[in-house]
């Protein structure tokens, strides 16, 4: 069966699509919530997600090591010690100021989302009071700032508090935002998490710094907050592992032995996915191959073939999933195991 072109047709000189081609910024400041779900703190933490998503991007392309999120009322700034952006490259301007019809605008690859939907710099920058991006790109500073969306100022040799990488930092709009600031906790949180999910990475949030090897130190906090003592997790059954083969990045933590329900969080290029999916199915079905049902399973997989289970994407439908993961983990599970007294 076929679908019937003429019903979905997107053509550049649609009716439909005119105030988008005609005034992008003006479209999205009149329907923001089209963009970033609410005005609300939801949105203005999705804006968030988004700045340091576009910071993880230059750690998995292995140019960052560190990102640092400052935050204060309605000012989030985001800096990662990454390769820059190509300011060269006028394609890199116009995405800030317009609509791109790609996942990136560089189509760099993997691309990561901490929120279940993506939404791209420009948005962000015409939902900003001001908006500026500051960046490093062999060896040439650029300073180049936005009021409500449109272009105030680009300098090319400015002087900037680093030698390496890009700071972005978005004064939303307090007519458009409905809240006064970030909840510093909830940023805290989402950060620490986030770290954990990128073993290698630094993330500092307003002076403080997280550093992880990967999911184990957080199933450690899960379990020490919950009902087994430090001394009862340490003999307990723990296996870690981060790897990658030429299709996926795993990162994954199992603990103890917990029968047929045991405790589950999974995401996928940062984001959780509460309903889980074939990426836990992957991990289940290789330990209780070797007999092992484990109490606690965090599991966080990185690639580009996402396939979701519906529109929600809170749950992994790729089916090739299971069998990579099964692969990847077949040798060292096993070693494992055998090695447990």
């Amino acid at each position: 069966m076929e679908l019937d072109t003429e019903v979905i047709d997107y053509e550049p000189d649609s009716e439909f699509l005119e105030p988008w081609k005609k005034d992008p910024i003006g479209a999205v400041r009149n329907r923001p919530g089209m963009y970033v779900g609410d005005t609300t703190e939801a949105g203005a933490f999705h804006v968030l997600d988004e700045l340091v998503a576009n910071a993880l991007d230059q750690f998995l392309q292995g140019e960052a090591d560190l990102i640092r999120v400052c935050h204060e009322g309605l000012r989030i700034q985001v800096y990662d010690n990454g390769a820059g952006f190509p300011m060269t490259d006028p394609l890199i301007l116009k995405s800030l100021q317009s609509f791109h019809d790609k996942p990136t605008a560089d189509d760099h690859a993997p691309h990561v989302h901490l929120a279940l939907r993506g939404v791209g710099l420009f948005p962000i920058n015409a939902l900003s009071k001001r908006f500026s991006l500051q960046t490093v790109y062999r060896d040439q500073k650029y300073d180049i700032c936005f009021e409500e969306g449109a272009l105030v100022s680009k300098e090319e040799g400015a002087e900037l508090p680093f030698e390496r990488g890009t700071r972005v930092t978005a004064d939303l709009d307090p007519t458009i935002f409905a809240c006064n600031e970030l909840h510093r906790n909830f940023v805290r949180k989402r950060l620490f998490e986030t770290a954990h999910l990128f073993p290698g990475l630094a993330v500092e949030v307003n002076e403080e710094r997280f550093k992880t090897t990967g999911l184990m130190q957080l199933a450690e906090l899960h379990r020490q907050y919950g009902d087994c003592s430090e001394h009862r997790f340490k003999e307990t059954r723990r296996f870690e592992f981060t790897g990658s083969s030429e299709r996926i990045r795993l990162n994954l933590a199992l603990v103890g032995n917990g029968g047929k329900s045991p405790t589950i969080r999974s995401w996928v290029n940062g984001a959780p996915t509460p309903k889980h999916g074939t990426h836990v199915r992957g991990v289940l079905q290789a330990a209780s191959a070797l007999g092992w049902v484990p109490e606690t399973l965090l599991v966080s997989i990185i690639f580009n073939e996402v396939q979701y289970a519906g529109p929600t994407r809170d749950e992994l439908a790729t089916e090739w999933v299971p069998h990579e993961i099964s692969e990847l983990l077949a040798g060292p599970l096993a070693e494992f195991i055998q090695s447990w007294p």
